[in-house]
């Protein structure tokens, strides 16, 4: 009898590399703002999904600096870029963030119910 392997199927965060040289960045940041705000965006569903506690969304060229954001972090940077997407106009992009919203206000409610319960 032949024994099969069965490999394991991991979804791994596309983590987004920044230049690490200020000049670099700035006019990194200046032509691709909506960019890194949906890179954001993509992190923290990946994390929602996989209930993780935090999770990286930027690292730097040549350097070992990784930005994450934590768990309790997670709706005040979609309600900041919902917020920047309405100033923006970029109406298009606003369903994704709102239904992530949504989750996230939903899940901070039935954690603090748990924690009421549990008290």
């Amino acid at each position: 009898m032949r024994i099969k392997k069965v490999a394991e199927k991991f979804e791994i965060n596309n983590v987004l590399e920044l230049p690490s040289k200020n000049n670099e960045m700035e006019f990194y940041i200046k032509n691709n703002k909506i960019n890194l705000m949906e890179q954001t965006i993509d992190s923290i569903e990946f994390a929602v999904k996989h209930n993780l506690p935090f999770v990286e969304v930027f690292k730097f060229n040549n350097s070992d600096f990784v930005i994450t954001i934590s768990e309790k972090e997670y709706l005040l940077n979609i309600e900041h870029i919902f917020k920047s997407y309405i100033d923006s106009e970029k109406y298009e992009l606003c369903l994704r963030v709102k239904k992530l919203q949504s989750l996230l206000k939903y899940l901070n409610e039935k954690e603090i119910e748990i924690n009421t319960i549990i008290n």
